[in-house]
């Protein structure tokens, strides 16, 4: 079994949801094909679920099995591999330091780099998840994050990179909202939490990419360890998953910014 998923000291056990827990371990006894998983993960799914347990099951068998059978973009998760390389030195991914008034996280992900022959979407989306599931790691339990995409230097060529395959994971993971020009988001959060490139007064992109990568080679190991949480489908019982079948899935959980 998995034993931790946050950073040691990030996670605080929220007081008198012992019996969800519970009752979630007792469910899983019925569910031979699901991961062995720590409490930690039980509690990040019941937090990303408002400790609704239909909801929370639902949750976790939709997780484990979009990963499970998106082996391209959930296997073979290592930092230092050379197509991670590339798209770490081409994009720049960016933990805002900054909680909304509802405790929502901001992360920024921009192109530094645009030269469309470099830009390997599927690895792009396997670096997004990793340095997403990293920052849950780091932060602890969150009510949300908003993922801002600057679309500055994205063209036509990197979008004819991506496969359809590739796309449908990534749109079941984000709830789309389009803008036009940067002011357009302050509706949502205000622009001078943003690094200095997006129009911000905060620490610059590039510094703060840096740090996310030594960060990452850190995380080597827990990203193994994650990445052997699969779904048996050997042992599954009763009919398939859509998604194992269709490449359909499960509702996402991050909101979506674009900025030009």
């Amino acid at each position: 079994m998995a034993t931790h998923y946050f950073k040691p000291g990030s996670f605080q056990a929220p007081k008198g949801r012992e019996a969800d827990v519970k009752h979630l371990r007792d469910w899983l006894k019925g569910q031979p094909h699901l991961p062995a998983v720590s409490d930690e993960h039980l509690y990040l799914f019941l937090n990303s679920c408002d400790y609704q347990l239909t909801k929370c099951k639902e949750t976790m068998e939709n997780y484990y099995t979009i990963r499970t059978h998106s082996p391209d973009i959930f296997c073979k998760r290592d930092p230092s591999s050379p197509l991670i390389q590339v798209v770490l030195n081409i994009c720049n991914m960016v933990p805002i330091n900054w909680t909304s008034p509802e405790g929502y996280k901001v992360v920024l992900f921009r192109l530094v780099d645009f030269d469309a022959s470099k830009f390997h979407f599927v690895e792009a989306l396997k670096m997004m998840f990793m340095f997403l599931d990293m920052y849950l790691a780091e932060d602890g339990l969150r009510p949300g994050y908003i993922a801002v995409f600057d679309m500055k230097g994205a063209t036509l060529g990197h979008l004819a990179r991506a496969s359809i395959s590739a796309v449908k994971t990534f749109m079941n993971y984000i709830q789309l909202h389009f803008h036009g020009p940067p002011e357009e988001i302050a509706k949502f959060i205000p622009l001078e939490i943003l690094p200095e490139e997006c129009g911000g007064k905060t620490e610059s992109a590039g510094t703060a990419h840096a740090k996310v990568k030594a960060l990452m080679t850190e995380y080597s190991a827990w990203f193994q360890e994650e990445e052997e949480l699969k779904v048996d489908e050997s042992k599954r019982q009763g009919k398939k998953h859509p998604f194992s079948e269709t490449m359909g899935g499960a509702e996402g959980s991050f909101r979506k910014l674009d900025i030009d």
